[in-house]
């Protein structure tokens, strides 16, 4: 089909993805991974479309195809494609086809963890609900509406705002109710006018942006109990695993930033209303939102440009904190409802890790602790209430499974834990048959390797020849053309799953990227191991691992494992402490503010303390 725009031609061409029996039309020039995007057709690219990873391939079985390209002869054999094998990030619609999208190239629903732990704090939120009965007003006593209003209240809030909209509001309120009303309030602000007493109606959300998933949790500010969580993949994941590639994707497109905030209150949206409706609360009753999220997930959230995060000196355009009514973002909550979002540390370092540090009282802590939160990104904080340093690592997506042979996220399917006895013993997410290997069985299987001496101390496998394994472990250990040297964890006849030499240096790349950072906050506090009272592990990943594997390969120092505490989602616990206590909001400000930074680029000592962690430890 040809379209013609002013002196301009404009194809149009047909795409069918099967086994989902979607078509879709599509201009000249669209990558198959965009045309699969528009129909709803998830395509998973952590590399975001650089044909860097190799997990988007599906099979084209009608259409004229361009030669296979570099990526393509990478990743695929000759007879794969003879058969039709394609990258759907490098493959453009150039003519009508036909797209088979297998299974293992989908963005799956992930294990979410959705829960962290916080301390306690005294519950103080920032909306207040007061129920009153209004005097009359009379030609005696001729009092305006809004100055009714003031008058009734004045002694707890003496000096209470109101917008336009909501002034405009209040005579259709007040008279049918007979003046006896509900009024909300944001701090002084006077944001809702609600007929007879909805006191026990109010109802706030916490929500956590990461880079993989997002959660909600609904909370009830009468009591501060959690009511709901919901979670869901962020589905700006369609454009890259890792916030650089999302980040040039606003760059390199014209509506690329409005794309991605779109994405992520679509997700909001749809996880906050179902947290609702399980909690039995109307939306409409939900009066303030925080927010908690990295530096670039903030702004993507509010639509801030994020070009100046990608280049020197990496600042973002705002990192005090943000409020704006929901009305202006399109959250589906109350239209007036409070938006709170937390603040910044760094480009690198946002939102998220203050609501770690707040939530693990580490700004208050009398002994020096030390949190990891590791993702596609891990941020590590580091020591007291005396000074508190954070850096970020680029640790990569090899924990979330990119550019791992057979990685991929903790979705089911995915080999979770992984032992070497006679033969791989796995556990798999969901159960059943494994389809590949997430993070956490990555970095249990390296540690077994190194165990067993099948990887030496500078993450060299070692030879068939050199081996003193039991015979039948050997047979998982082969060389081939495909894999070179590699163990296989299963095999089938649909698939194999294997640990390949190219595996192992990802890992060490991931782990002495975190282990790098955590050298560096060491000395520029001037402190050793035995100085750290207490590691504690964040995020859903962290909270996944074994710790003594994770000891095992260097990813953490060598800490005494009663040391080492999970506390899980610890991000979303500060955004919901923020969310019921004014102070612990003040706090989170103190946070951001007092925490100093630590730019590893610039340490001239990163380099060499990267290369000695990229090392494995030798065994004790």
């Amino acid at each position: 089909m040809l379209l013609f725009i002013g002196e301009r031609k404009l194809s149009k061409y047909v795409v069918k993805f099967s086994p989902d029996n979607k078509t879709v039309n599509v201009e000249d020039g669209k990558t198959i991974a965009e045309s699969a995007d528009i129909v709803g057709i998830a395509i998973d690219s952590p590399c975001g479309g650089n044909g860097t990873c190799g997990k988007c391939k599906v099979i084209v079985s009608a259409g004229n195809l361009e030669p296979p390209n570099e990526a393509e002869e990478t990743f695929f054999t000759e007879d794969e494609l003879k058969e039709g094998y394609k990258l759907a990030c490098q493959t453009l619609v150039t003519c009508d086809m036909e797209v088979f999208v297998p299974e293992d190239s989908r963005i799956r629903a992930i294990k979410i963890l959705s829960t962290g732990t916080g301390r306690e704090v005294r519950l103080h939120p920032n909306i207040s609900k007061v129920y009153v009965e209004l005097s009359e007003q009379t030609l005696e006593r001729q009092i305006s509406d809004f100055a009714n209003i003031k008058e009734v209240i004045k002694s707890k809030f003496p000096n209470i705002t109101i917008e336009l909209e909501m002034l405009r509001a209040l005579p259709a309120i007040l008279r049918p109710s007979k003046f006896k009303v509900t009024l909300v309030l944001d701090g002084n602000k006077l944001i809702g006018v609600e007929p007879g007493d909805t006191t026990k109606k109010n109802y706030g959300v916490a929500i956590d942006i990461g880079t993989t998933t997002v959660v909600s949790t609904v909370v009830d500010l009468n009591t501060g109990n959690d009511l709901a969580v919901a979670s869901a993949l962020n589905t700006q994941a369609t454009h890259g695993a890792d916030v650089v590639s999302r980040i040039n994707y606003t760059i390199e497109n014209e509506y690329g930033l409005e794309e991605l905030g779109d994405r992520v209150m679509q997700v909001i949206n749809q996880i906050t209303e179902y947290a609702c409706a399980e909690a039995r609360v109307d939306n409409k009753n939900v009066y303030e939102v925080t927010i908690v999220g990295n530096t670039t997930m903030t702004h993507l959230f509010l639509k801030v440009p994020v070009r100046s995060l990608a280049v020197m000196p990496y600042v973002g355009v705002f990192s005090d904190p943000v409020e704006v009514s929901a009305s202006k973002l399109g959250l589906n909550v109350n239209p007036c409802a409070n938006v709170f979002v937390l603040p910044n540390i760094a480009g690198f370092v946002g939102a998220d890790t203050v609501g770690v540090i707040l939530a693990s009282a580490l700004n208050r802590s009398e002994t020096i602790k030390l949190a990891i939160d590791i993702g596609t990104n891990g941020e590590v904080a580091l020591g007291s209430n005396k000074k508190l340093l954070t850096c970020s690592t680029a640790a990569g997506p090899a924990f979330e499974g990119a550019m791992i042979t057979h990685g991929m996220r903790g979705a089911p399917g995915a080999i979770e834990r992984i032992q070497l006895t006679d033969r791989p013993v796995y556990q798999v997410i969901g159960g059943g048959k494994p389809i590949g290997i997430c993070g956490s069985g990555l970095i249990d299987i390296v540690a077994e390797m190194l165990r067993l001496g099948i990887v030496d101390d500078t993450g060299r496998m070692a030879g068939l020849d050199d081996l003193d394994l039991p015979p039948e472990l050997m047979k998982y250990i082969r060389r081939n053309d495909e894999y070179g040297l590699h163990l296989v964890l299963y095999e089938s006849e649909e698939r194999n799953i294997v640990i390949t030499q190219k595996d192992v240096r990802q890992v060490q790349l991931a782990k002495g990227a975190i282990k790098a950072g955590i050298e560096i906050l060491m000395r520029k506090l001037g402190i050793k191991l035995e100085d750290v009272d207490e590691v504690l592990l964040a995020g859903a990943f962290g909270n996944y691992i074994r710790k003594e594997n994770a000891i095992r390969i260097g990813l953490i120092p060598d800490f005494p494992m009663d040391k080492v505490h999970f506390i899980g989602n610890a991000a979303s616990a500060g955004s919901k402490m923020a969310l019921m206590s004014k102070e612990a909001r003040e706090e989170a400000v103190i946070i951001s503010k007092s925490t100093e930074y630590v730019e590893l680029a610039t340490d001239p000592n990163f380099q060499n303390e990267f290369m000695d962690a990229m090392m494995f430890p030798t065994e004790q």
